[in-house]
C-alpha cells in the first residue's frame, strides 16, 4: 500500500495516475489507485474536478468508491450522491458498513432516503438500520445527544418488510 505523504515521487505517481484517468486507460488507473492508502485515495477524488469524479466512478465499482465514500464528511456526501447514477449510488450504499450507511441516510430527507432504502437489497437494508440497540432499533440518528454516545434524535425509517425486534 502506498503512502503519498511518505512517497518520493508523489507527483509523478499522481501526474500518471490523472493521464490514465484522462486517457480512459482504466486498468492504468485502477492499478495505481486501488495501490494507494484510503486517506489517499480520498484526499485524490477529493482533488479532483466534476469530469474527472464522473470517470472514475465509471473506473471504480460502487463497493470500491464506498470506501471512499465513507471518509467523506456528511456535506460532501450529499453533494457527490447526486453525481453518481442512481443504480450505481444503490449498489454502493448496499456495500457500506452499517453504521456509515445509517449516518448517511440520517441526513437525507425522508423522501429520499425511503428512495434508497426501498431500492437496496431488502435483507441489507434492514441490516442498515439496525445499530443493534433495542431502543434504537430501525431508527437512524441524527444529533449525537444519545445516552450511549449514539445519536439521541431519530428518525423512524423502516423499510417494508424489516420487522422491529424489540425482545424488552
Amino acid at each position: 500500500m502506498i503512502k503519498l505523504r511518505q512517497y518520493k515521487y508523489k507527483e509523478e505517481y499522481t501526474y500518471y495516475m490523472l493521464q490514465a484517468l484522462k486517457e480512459g486507460r482504466k486498468d492504468a488507473f485502477r492499478k495505481d489507485f486501488l495501490a494507494m492508502h484510503p486517506t489517499d485515495q480520498t484526499e485524490f477524488f477529493l482533488s479532483q474536478d466534476h469530469n474527472r469524479r464522473l470517470s472514475m466512478y465509471a473506473f471504480l465499482s460502487p463497493e470500491e468508491f464506498g470506501d471512499i465514500f465513507s471518509e467523506l464528511k456528511p456535506g460532501i456526501q450529499q453533494h457527490i450522491i447526486v453525481e453518481l447514477e442512481r443504480e450505481y449510488a444503490v449498489r454502493m450504499l448496499n456495500e457500506l458498513p452499517s453504521d456509515d450507511a445509517a449516518d448517511f441516510f440520517g441526513l437525507l430527507p425522508d423522501q429520499e432516503a425511503d428512495f434508497f432504502l426501498t431500492r437496496m437489497d431488502q435483507e441489507e437494508a434492514c441490516r442498515e438500520l439496525d445499530p443493534g440497540r433495542d431502543e434504537y432499533e430501525g431508527d437512524i440518528g441524527i444529533n449525537g445527544n444519545g445516552p450511549d454516545g449514539s445519536s439521541g434524535d431519530h428518525k423512524k425509517i423502516q423499510p417494508a418488510g424489516c420487522s422491529r425486534i424489540n425482545p424488552g
